[in-house]
């Protein structure tokens, strides 16, 4: 997606963990 996950320079996966 386009949040803030564990790799925020990624634009993808959003991993909320």
């Amino acid at each position: 997606g386009q949040s803030l996950s564990t790799r925020p320079d990624i634009i993808g996966p959003e991993i909320s963990e």
